[in-house]
């Protein structure tokens, strides 16, 4: 794995900064984990960890497909959950990058890349994501963007699939709602959770 032939030199000036945010916020804990989860899952299979965002996006997609295509689907509800290494911060511009940097970024551009990264996945579903509409889950939580599946639909039976991403635990309320009152989570209009912000066993 070339990810890990850092180069010790830079890592010192660090020192400097007691008040470093590293590994602090819930947000750094849970990327770590999706890392940790990321290189275990890929290891035991035998597709190679993606490179790009892109390439995991496409990959995700696919294993989507796949799940709500095969004929034994009796497991496919309608309603997922996956955790994706968002491309941000140090994975920016290089997406295998595993140095963290030292001044994390926004919350709001982190929750737009996580946006740009649900229409990605929304499109390669085959949904028109030019008629996609976006909505908060609740003031600092995350968001969901729905959209209609064009001509090209990959997902049998869906009318219109909802991607939620970074949702926390304030949004559960609004995930609820949307489950009870628009039957969102179904196999017509299924519903993806994208790097929930929860901890799996504190539902």
């Amino acid at each position: 794995m070339m990810m890990m032939a850092m180069s010790h030199h830079m890592s010192h000036h660090h020192h400097h900064h007691p008040q470093s945010l590293r590994a602090r916020t819930p947000r750094a804990r849970a990327r770590a984990r999706a890392l940790t989860a990321l290189a275990s899952s890929s290891s035991s299979s035998s597709s190679p960890i993606p490179q790009t965002a892109s390439a995991m996006l496409a990959s995700a997609s696919a294993s989507l497909i796949a799940l709500a295509s095969s004929a034994s689907a009796s497991s496919y509800t309608g309603r997922l959950s996956m955790s994706l290494l968002l491309p941000i911060e140090q994975r920016r511009s290089d997406f295998t990058q595993t140095e963290a940097i030292d001044y994390p970024e926004s919350d709001t551009r982190i929750l737009q890349t996580a946006v740009d990264c649900a229409n990605v996945l929304l499109q390669n579903l085959g949904c028109d994501t030019a008629e996609a509409s976006l909505k908060r889950l609740s003031e600092d939580g995350g968001a969901i963007v729905f959209a209609p599946v064009g001509a090209k639909s990959k997902v049998p039976g869906a009318q219109r699939i909802a991607v939620a991403v970074l949702p926390n635990a304030d949004d559960l309320p609004a995930l609820k709602r949307y489950a009870e009152n628009d039957q969102w989570g179904t196999k017509t209009k299924p519903m993806i959770l994208v790097t929930p912000q929860w901890n799996p066993g504190g539902e």
